[in-house]
């Protein structure tokens, strides 16, 4: 199952997410199912993201509300699945606020090892790459 850590066993939680060696994508449970899903998930938010770019810049400006409607994925999915991407160097994430202090909508960049990322997701399950990708 993997090794435990100190602070997981003094707990005597049963249940560990453990990361695959050499992979950023955490391993989501006894099945690799799960995996699949959520590296599908990741390339569609990628790939909405390249698509969105704006013009004058590498960025795209968008919601979450936007992002979970338009993929029609849950706020606990997309936040787990924008974390990964974080996490994983895929994406940089800016927040945007208004002159008043208020939060408006995040800024997004895709990174080279996201735009790799996608580009190979695309690829190894052929589906058609976005224009945006170049």
């Amino acid at each position: 199952m993997g090794e435990l850590t100190d602070a997981v066993a003094r707990e005597g939680v049963r249940s560990v997410e453990r990361i695959v060696p050499g992979d950023p994508i955490p391993y989501e449970g006894p099945l690799a199912k799960p995996q699949a899903r959520t590296r599908r998930v990741m390339a569609r938010v990628l790939q909405y993201l390249a698509e969105h770019e704006r013009p004058d810049g590498p960025f795209a400006i968008v919601s979450r509300h936007v992002l979970q409607c338009e993929l029609g994925i849950t706020p606990g999915r997309l936040r787990n699945v924008l974390y990964t991407l974080v996490r994983c160097g895929c994406v940089r994430v800016i927040a945007c606020f208004r002159e008043d202090g208020g939060q408006r909508e995040s800024a997004y960049q895709i990174t080279d090892e996201g735009r790799a990322f996608l580009r190979t997701y695309l690829h190894e399950n052929m589906l058609p790459p976005s224009e945006a990708l170049g």
